[in-house]
């Protein structure tokens, strides 16, 4: 039924008015479309918050834990469409070379200095980290680098952030300057440094060092010397990646280049640090590239038969340090391995992982 000239009449041809379905559709294809569009493209870098005032508590490796891109047919289309036309040029050997060079270089400049473009939330927290430097307030940065290890979407400045952190903390922990892991310890009779080492979980080395103490006879009554409050560092040797991470009570507190074992024959697991030694080959002939001056030796936490004879290595220049060791050893540059001699005490652990 109608209603027509007449009134109502009878309609032969009942059925919806499609002029009214205009209006949603252009809708959906205003508002959907372009919805999907922008899912598929966008990076959406999420941001992990930290656990605790100095943010994650445990070093992870971006390409174990990236997260994964959201399919897009756009993106798939474009990427698939160049790949297609540079396959389509012809290969010219000086230019292949110039690729070559012109790669290198970036990547010593990326190694260098963080990447001009960055996520708006990454740019922000870097200014902070800039602005806490300026004042001196070392430990403030820190707090804020360490989060950026957890963000996903700094996974680009990550080798940045980490020497950064390093710096920072070879700056506090070896100077004169307060951190969250140091305290002042005032000097009583009766003190001595073996003692005070065992009382603080530090090494006597650590001590005389960042007090700047000659010897140990030279401990003063009424000095207030700087001592860690009981520390717990790990070593976590990444033998693929030839790299060696430090951790100060679960935290990222300094990344080395190492030089590992020839395949094979450095083992994986977990280790303790059995001996610390100065000087290992002064009075005996030296092996060959053993030329560092600090040996860290280890043992097999499960006493594995066989598998003690591995060792933490100095070497003597950077000929030495390129050359693999002998057994089951893991060689450092020779500032590297005194740094590490510092802090870690007989019983730390050093893990072994591919």
């Amino acid at each position: 039924m109608r209603r027509g000239t007449y009134g109502i009449e009878y309609d032969d041809n009942p059925g919806p008015d499609l002029r009214r379905l205009w209006v949603p559709l252009v809708l959906v294809m205003v508002v959907v479309l372009p919805a999907l569009f922008f899912r598929g493209c966008g990076g959406g870098g999420q941001e992990d918050k930290p656990e605790d005032e100095l943010g994650s508590a445990r070093y992870r490796l971006p390409e174990v834990e990236a997260e994964r891109e959201r399919p897009s047919f756009l993106r798939h289309w474009f990427f698939s469409r160049r790949a297609r036309d540079a396959a389509s040029k012809p290969a010219d050997g000086a230019a292949v070379r110039r690729v070559g060079d012109t790669a290198r270089a970036a990547t010593a400049a990326a190694m260098a200095q963080p990447p001009r473009k960055l996520p708006p939330e990454v740019q922000r927290l870097m200014d902070q980290v800039a602005e806490l430097e300026n004042s001196d307030d070392m430990s403030g940065a820190r707090k804020i680098l360490l989060h950026l290890l957890t963000r996903r979407d700094a996974d680009e400045i990550r080798a940045f952030v980490e020497r950064k952190i390093g710096a920072l903390n070879t700056a506090m922990t070896f100077g004169a300057r307060p951190m969250p892991e140091k305290t002042r310890h005032k000097v009583v009779s009766g003190d001595v440094i073996s003692r005070l080492a065992r009382q603080y979980g530090n090494t006597v080395d650590y001590i005389l060092k960042v007090n700047g103490i000659d010897r140990p006879e030279s401990l003063r009554v009424g000095r207030e010397i700087w001592v860690l409050q009981n520390p717990v560092f790990e070593l976590t040797v990444f033998k693929r990646a030839k790299k060696a991470v430090l951790t100060l009570n679960g935290y990222f507190f300094k990344s080395y280049e190492i030089s590992p074992g020839k395949p094979g024959l450095l083992p994986s697991g977990s280790y303790t640090v059995k001996r610390r030694v100065i000087k290992p080959h002064a009075n005996a002939q030296p092996r060959s590239g053993a030329s560092g001056t600090h040996e860290l030796a280890l043992s097999r936490v499960d006493t594995a038969p066989g598998l003690d004879a591995v060792s933490l290595q100095g070497a003597g220049d950077e000929f030495t340090f390129n050359q693999p060791p002998d057994g089951g050893a893991v060689r450092f540059r020779k500032a590297d391995i005194e740094e590490i001699f510092l802090l870690m005490r007989t019983g730390d652990s050093v893990n072994f992982t591919e």
